[in-house]
């Protein structure tokens, strides 16, 4: 990635590589490839004279460049970076204190103002506060510039999850892993020197860190971003920075998606243009065709093209993109019954088999399974208990001589495109049949348009010797009991 980066700066020097917009709406810095690698070089340098070379290190960084320059600069030093979501104040953060203690970083790389006004005030026995922090938009040695990197570590960085649903995991991502990833989604979303990238997602999180952080330096095009909070707020605010910019590939999970058309009026579309919009990558979770149908209603006649749809699937232990579809050609749907969408084939000589994780046996095409992937871009293990866990990474199949990690996603190959049904974890067996939660739920929200503004939850407990499916609605105020009542009802006959 440095090399790539150099070779831009070289042959583009002036021309933007990012552009961040404060608000949504106000450019607060844009940056030439020249300028980062400038400051990518002072960031490596600091790193090197700190003695953080080839040592694992967190990021944790305000929406802004500093993470890039930060991030960049730990590659270019041969560091490992880690990047993890910004410590909450005066609130419990479990995630990140695990996150510490597993991985046992040498320091920690972020802003001043974070180590002034979150991190020194948190309770002294917390890992977040005994780390040593350094910030790196104020303590930059004069002058210092690499032009050439140091000899590298092969693990180019640590990816953690979330937390959400269990501890933290970190996947041990090589060079190997981001370079085959990066051709993989040029190959797909046909990426060049004049593409113009548009992005809210958050940067720690690997869609959006390999997609567009550093798809961006890979290709050498102009990324403009804005923060995952003025999209949530505000969801117009991402359509028209693709407007404004003539934004040609942007895209992000199902839900945002549906946010637009929740939350999105035809007043606040006055003048909105969405015709140069190419790529609208959709991936992440399960893809419905009554979101995208829903999208493409509301958005075509501002210039939306329902055949820049790319629904898209990958996950962190394949570094990110794993099947996607051919440009230009839209959503392929599946499996009436629940609106399935495909997810595309797998891309460049990346093979994917739908398994019966109980036998190990590859399953028929049409038939659901737990989905295999392997190839360059699969991650080489887990970070676990300060050490590379390498076993899941590397199952085999009967006459088949590749290295497999098994996803715990459960999918079918139809016409050889793959269909995503749920995860393993989640399948709910009742008298016999598979039940998935997010169908479920997104039948429960379909009885009330109100309902889908608000949570659903779906989940399974023990009744005897069988299971009972709960749904919980959310609603917005205090409804009568009659009210209730007729939902209840409703719900129920869904």
């Amino acid at each position: 990635m440095i090399d790539r980066l150099l070779h831009h700066a070289a042959l583009t020097p002036d021309k933007v590589a990012y552009r961040f917009l404060l608000d949504g709406e106000t450019e607060s810095d844009v940056v030439t490839f020249a300028q980062l690698r400038d400051q990518v070089s002072a960031v490596a340098g600091l790193l090197i004279h700190s003695g953080l070379a080839h040592q694992r290190v967190v990021l944790s960084y305000p929406f802004g460049i500093a993470f890039i320059y930060a991030f960049l600069g730990c590659l270019m030093a041969g560091a490992i970076p880690m990047p993890m979501s910004l410590p909450r104040p005066n609130r419990p953060n479990g995630h990140l204190d695990h996150i510490i203690r597993s991985s046992e970083p040498a320091a920690g790389l972020t802003v001043a103002d974070v180590i002034t006004n979150t991190l020194s005030k948190m309770d002294e026995w917390s890992p977040l506060r005994q780390l040593h922090w350094i910030a790196t938009d104020t303590a930059l040695p004069t002058g210092f510039r690499i032009d050439t990197p140091p000899p590298i570590e092969p693990i180019a960085l640590i990816q953690f999850s979330s937390g959400s649903t269990s501890a933290p995991k970190g996947v041990v991502i090589t060079h190997d892993n981001i370079m085959a990833n990066q051709a993989m989604i040029q190959h797909a979303f046909g990426h060049h020197r004049d593409t113009q990238g548009v992005g809210w997602l958050p940067m720690y999180h690997d869609m959006g860190l390999i997609g567009n952080v550093l798809q961006c330096v890979y290709v050498g095009y102009t990324m403009t971003f804005l923060s995952p909070i003025s999209f949530i707020q505000k969801p117009i605010k991402w359509l028209r920075a693709i407007s404004r910019y003539r934004g040609t590939s942007s895209g992000g999970p199902n839900f945002a998606y549906a946010h637009c058309v929740k939350r999105i009026s035809e007043a606040d579309c006055e003048g909105l243009d969405l015709g140069s919009w190419d790529l609208a990558f959709n991936g992440a979770e399960p893809i419905y065709a009554s979101t995208i149908e829903a999208f493409v209603g509301q958005f075509s006649k501002f210039g939306f093209n329902q055949s820049a749809m790319f629904p898209c699937y990958g996950l962190a232990e394949g570094t990110l993109i794993v099947t996607g579809g051919r440009k230009g050609t839209g959503p392929s749907q599946f499996n009436c019954d629940t609106q399935r969408v495909g997810s595309g084939q797998s891309l460049m000589s990346h093979p994917l088999r739908i398994v019966n994780p109980d036998t190990q046996m590859v399953l028929p095409d049409g038939s659901v399974g737990e989905i295999w992937i392997s190839g360059t871009s699969v991650a080489v293990g887990d970070w676990t208990n300060g050490h590379l866990d390498t076993a899941i990474f590397s199952l085999t199949l009967d006459g088949d001589p590749g290295r497999y990690f098994a996803t715990g996603d459960l999918g079918t190959l139809m016409d050889g495109e793959l269909v995503v049904t749920g995860r393993r974890k989640e399948l709910m067996i009742i008298d016999g049949k598979n039940y998935y939660p997010h169908d479920i739920e997104l039948t429960a929200q379909s009885v009330n348009a109100d309902f889908s503004s608000y949570s659903t939850v779906v989940f399974s407990v023990p009744k005897g010797t069988s299971e009972s499916v709960i749904v919980v609605q959310e609603v917005r105020r205090a409804p009568s009991a009659d009210q209730v009542r007729q939902w209840t009802q409703l719900i129920r006959a869904a």
